[in-house]
């Protein structure tokens, strides 16, 4: 298994290279040089004399020019050296201007993003990684802390929009039309008769009571005497008889009335529960389906149930209701965001149901391709001067010696190779000068 090779080794050994060919040439200048000294002559001397010098010459001149971007030669301080540390602002702004400018433009990453298919490569990866459990597993969590922001109390502008809406909604003509069909509703399952034959088993059951003589004997001596002082009825007729009775006589006089009275609302309420066709029935039925004409057509009675209706929903009781509702609803859905809680998996079901259906349709991944695109592109235009002052920050904070670093890593090994080239370069040049030289 090979290692993969990094930018600085590459770098490296090149710059070996480049080291061990200037030593090479120097070595052969000097050996010529000294051989010429001694007196050793030959006509090929002088030409690899000339080649290896001018070599050695064009390897000392790149080695400065490419020490020179990064640093001061040998550490001296001359002019138009360490180039790019002493530039290190204007190229993090020229480096941010350059990749915001043609990496990061608006229009090329929308592009992209259109060519990509965003839309389509979602759904794959949905239809084959998103699973219920995988759903499952997550949804606790994110149930639980969107639980964390949702307020304890109904908010004022929940109550108050609630409030607003149903006012807008619940006009009177729509409670009434509402109100008629309850009603419908109730007279199709009877309960218009069950609830006379419910009344009519209570009154049945008080007059049947042993103590109904007893309980009904103030409340018809008051009814007379009230009817008397109202005039509705002549009960002179009766105060005359009881006159002319005394002691146990009167009190079989009233005994005899209340008992009339008792067997006769005793035969009444059995006959209302046991004859659906009874008068009583008949009489509430009429008048259930007057008051259904009215709530679906009357104005009046729309305008009095909507009056009513629209008081009620700004008194304290309403929006006591409201905050009710809203603590059932939060109740239900912490119980329900518990890890253990049995909506989780049904709940998780659905939504990769719902998520998977909807990404499989090709209409919304051609829809979701394109919004892809129009948020990337709405967002680096309106990001692109932040991106920019971001990149230029985060290069001006690096130190020399990190911005020096990463530049040779990056292009070091293509820098070394410069001063390989000049010293080949060179020394043909050399080569070349010292043949025409030796011409002339």
């Amino acid at each position: 298994m090979s290692i993969p090779t990094t930018n600085a080794q590459r770098a490296s050994t090149v710059k070996r290279w480049a080291l061990a060919l200037l030593l090479l040439n120097f070595s052969v200048w000097l050996g010529i040089l000294i051989a010429q000294k001694n007196g050793i002559e030959h006509s090929t001397l002088g030409y690899v004399k000339a080649f290896a010098e001018a070599a050695c010459i064009g390897a000392l001149a790149d080695w400065f020019a490419v020490v020179a971007l990064f640093r001061h030669p040998l550490g001296v301080p001359l002019p138009h050296t360490a180039i790019l540390p002493a530039k290190q602002a204007q190229l993090a702004q020229g480096v941010a201007k350059f990749i915001g400018t043609h990496f990061l433009d608006p229009a090329v990453i929308s592009e992209q993003l259109v060519r990509l298919k965003m839309g389509e490569r979602l759904n794959q990866y949905a239809q084959q990684n998103l699973t219920s459990d995988a759903v499952a597993q997550r949804l606790p969590k994110n149930l639980q802390a969107l639980m964390q922001r949702v307020p304890v109390d109904a908010p004022d502008a929940l109550i108050g929009w609630s409030q607003q809406s149903l006012t807008n909604y619940l006009s009177g003509d729509r409670l009434g039309r509402v109100t008629a069909r309850l009603v419908d509703t109730a007279q199709s399952q009877q309960l218009d008769q069950k609830l006379v034959n419910a009344l009519a088993a209570s009154l049945h059951e008080f007059v049947s009571r042993d103590d109904a003589k007893e309980r009904i004997r103030p409340w018809l001596t008051e009814l007379v005497s009230a009817a008397q002082k109202a005039e509705l009825i002549d009960a002179s007729w009766w105060a005359k008889m009881k006159g002319q009775l005394t002691g146990q006589a009167i009190e079989w006089a009233d005994d005899w009335i209340i008992d009339k009275a008792l067997a006769w609302l005793t035969d009444f309420t059995v006959s209302i529960q046991h004859n659906s066709d009874h008068p009583v029935h008949a009489w509430v039925a009429e008048h259930i389906h007057d008051w259904r004409e009215k709530l679906q057509h009357d104005t009046d009675w729309h305008a009095w149930l909507a009056a009513h209706t629209h008081d009620w929903l700004r008194t304290p009781t309403a929006q006591a209701l409201v905050q009710t509702i809203w603590d059932k609803s939060r109740t239900w859905l912490n119980t329900a965001a518990a890890t253990d809680s049995a909506f989780i998996e049904p709940l998780a079901d659905k939504i990769r149901e719902v998520v998977l259906t909807y990404l499989n349709d090709e209409t919304q991944q051609h829809k979701l391709t394109d919004k892809t695109a129009q948020l990337a592109a709405a967002g680096l235009t309106e990001s692109q001067d932040d991106i920019r002052d971001w990149l230029t920050a985060q290069m001006n904070a690096w130190s020399k010696e990190r911005l020096t670093g990463a530049l040779e890593n990056a292009i070091g090994h293509d820098l070394q190779y410069i001063r390989i080239n000049g010293t080949v370069i060179g020394g043909l040049i050399g080569l070349v000068l010292y043949t025409i030289s030796e011409l002339l």
